[in-house]
């Protein structure tokens, strides 16, 4: 009997505990939250902001919500590319909090579409690290990154640029997806034909676009099930241009790569880029 008294009161005590840490850690969430809006504190907040992460028994929303307000508070002293490692970190570590996680992706990808694009993701050794989905790769030999943009549909796209020829680039796109594991090779075969029907009814630039159908071959990167495919067409100077493509779905995310190059030069691109892609790291 007396065993189980000091069971029983050990449980209940191991409650209390859980639950006054939980409830000191939203008490201090608060405290941060008034030292970042009202009382003009950034650094005491993001200090406390880290303690409620830290605290014993904290939910992971509060967690979550304390992370957010850490990449807010970056926001405001100007610190960019820290607000974009710290939504890293948010994207990463409490991924199952999307009601916390999108609203602050959206947010930084408005101010990418206004201008500064570092809290997309991050350069860093010739590897390009992506926050929201976590995908990463290596620029191949003799490519550097030139750019990183939001776009409509919540894509974000990297371009690359060989620096021995002014007929060869790349991009690579990255979006968020929550798709099921049952509907990923339809996915895949939606994403390959919607594709060939935009590069078709483009503007400028891809003309006669067409998919060779013996290149298209399904395959997998990373774990995850892919499809690559070759395409020809003429640019707008006239040259005959070669699309290598490649189309890669996860439950939580889609990565493709685009690979252009003037005919003559093809081979020797595509060979260069293929270990780049099969060495993808997709979350």
């Amino acid at each position: 009997m007396i065993a189980r008294f000091i069971a029983a009161a050990t449980l209940a005590a191991s409650f209390i505990a859980a639950s006054a840490g939980a409830q000191t850690a939203a008490e201090l969430l608060q405290k941060g939250i008034y030292a970042q809006e009202t009382a003009g504190d950034p650094d005491g907040a993001i200090r406390m902001f880290r303690q409620v992460m830290a605290s014993p028994g904290v939910t992971r929303e509060v967690a979550a919500e304390a992370q957010a307000h850490i990449v807010t508070t970056l926001l405001q002293k100007g610190d960019l590319a820290g607000a974009g490692r710290e939504f890293g970190k948010l994207a990463h570590d409490y991924a199952d909090q999307d009601k916390v996680v999108t609203p602050m992706a959206q947010k930084l990808r408005s101010i990418a579409g206004n201008g500064p694009s570092v809290v997309l993701g991050a350069f860093e050794n010739g590897k390009y690290h992506h926050y929201w989905t976590g995908v990463e790769f290596t620029a191949p030999p003799g490519w550097s990154f030139t750019r990183q943009s939001a776009g409509e549909g919540g894509v974000d796209k990297v371009n690359l640029a060989d620096s021995s020829s002014t007929t060869s680039a790349a991009f690579v796109t990255m979006r968020r997806a929550n798709t099921k594991p049952a509907d990923i090779a339809a996915r895949l075969l939606f994403r390959l034909q919607d594709k060939v029907t935009s590069m078709r009814t483009a503007s400028r630039g891809y003309i006669a676009y067409r998919l060779r159908p013996e290149s298209v071959q399904r395959t997998t990167i990373g774990g995850h099930p892919a499809w690559s495919a070759v395409g020809d067409y003429v640019d707008a100077s006239g040259d005959k241009m070669i699309e290598y493509q490649t189309f890669i779905e996860s439950e939580k995310a889609e990565v493709f790569y685009s690979v252009f190059a003037a005919a003559p030069d093809f081979a020797a691109v595509q060979a260069l880029f293929e270990p780049v892609i099969q060495s993808t790291l997709i979350p």
